[in-house]
């Protein structure tokens, strides 16, 4: 696997990173075992957030004894983060990396991460109440690094230009190359790159059968086309992809350690192939959640985003239409209360789509 240094931190990871937002979905046994697996494989850097549920947590259970916050496995990096929209003090930013360290069960973390940065709001509550909280606690040795992130390359270049960050997180997959100016900055100024969505929310994958040992054939190519194109940017440190189960885990790594260079014909290739999703897909992050009727919007719109762009696999039509009748809530219980609109960071047409969708899975 392929070594890349995280801009002008000191510190460097392989190509591909363990992304915490899935092992917050799935049960605390099997979220627990994926990280545990992710180490075992060799995976260095693992991200998560406060706002991601209980992923911290579990996380912090799985690297147990074995990072350099326990005093073993020193070559583990943590990264973790907040919401500033959370923030309404320095005090309440305080709090939150107490409560991170606490969930994670570490002494401090190697990347703390101010999120979505992806308006004027967001960006002011970070500058004026979240970044001094933070930079005290570096301060106290608690953080070693600084980082962002966000989904708008505006605010993205914005909150790169006051010199505060030395990391930064930003969507990029052959799907979303619109920060690629943003990257471009960040190689500029020496700022580590960490690549999330790598996979569009899984969009760009879909997935066969599991087999017992190894991935399957055409998940991993699919995976690994991924992979090659965002790591294809010379500013990228490392695909953030995020892993729910050891098979997802096993699949993304070993896509990474074969994902050579991309010819500039297989680029183009790539990026004809994907814009069949259009803009207005899932990238699953589930920040539209909770839903006041119970609908997994996530799981929801990703089964019709997979079902449109392989189009002519009559197999993965059948099984997931199988998968959404199966769903205590289906898209049809949308009661369009909108509050899901203004949590989107990419400003989906939720009810919309799931309107959409459930025609498209119920067809």
């Amino acid at each position: 696997m392929e070594i890349r240094s995280i801009g002008r931190t000191g510190l460097s990871t392989p190509v591909v990173a363990f992304g915490g937002i899935p092992v917050n979905r799935v049960s605390e046994e099997q979220g627990v075992a994926t990280v545990r697996r992710c180490l075992e494989l060799g995976y260095r850097l693992f991200d998560t957030s406060r706002t991601y549920g209980d992923s911290e947590r579990r996380v912090g259970l799985g690297l147990a004894g074995r990072c350099a916050a326990c005093g073993r496995h020193a070559q583990v990096i943590i990264a973790t983060k907040l919401g500033p929209w959370k923030v309404q003090s320095e005090q309440d930013a305080e709090r939150f990396v107490h409560e991170s360290l606490s969930a994670l069960g570490a002494e401090r973390v190697n990347i703390f991460m101010i999120k979505n940065l992806d308006n004027e709001d967001n960006l002011q509550r970070a500058l004026t109440l979240a970044l001094p909280a933070v930079k005290r606690a570096q301060a106290a040795g608690l953080i070693d690094h600084i980082g962002m992130t966000s989904h708008v390359p505006r605010f993205a270049e914005a909150a790169l230009r006051t010199g505060e960050f030395s990391v930064a997180m930003l969507p990029y997959s052959i799907a979303n190359r619109s920060h690629e100016t943003v990257l471009d900055m960040c190689r500029q100024q020496a700022i580590g790159a960490l690549a999330m969505k790598p996979l569009a929310g899984g969009a760009l994958v879909a997935p066969g059968e599991p087999r017992k040992r190894g991935p399957n054939r055409r998940e991993l190519t699919a995976v690994r086309d991924a992979l090659r194109f965002c790591l294809s940017h010379p500013a990228v440190s490392a695909a953030v992809v995020g892993v729910g189960s050891p098979h997802e885990a096993e699949t993304a790594w070993h896509a990474g350690e074969t994902a050579a260079p991309l010819r500039p014909d297989e680029r183009d290739e790539l990026i004809a192939a994907a814009e069949s999703l259009g803009e207005d897909y899932c990238r699953g992050c589930d920040y539209c959640q909770p839903c006041s009727a119970e609908i997994e919007i996530g799981s929801i719109l990703q089964m019709a985003d997979r079902v449109r762009r392989f189009d002519t696999d009559v197999a993965l039509r059948d099984a997931t239409r199988a998968r959404y009748r199966a769903l205590a809530a289906t898209a049809d219980a949308c009661q369009e209360c909108r509050e899901c609109l203004p949590r989107c960071p990419f400003s989906l047409s939720i009810p919309d789509l799931l309107r959409k969708a459930h025609d498209l899975l119920t067809g």
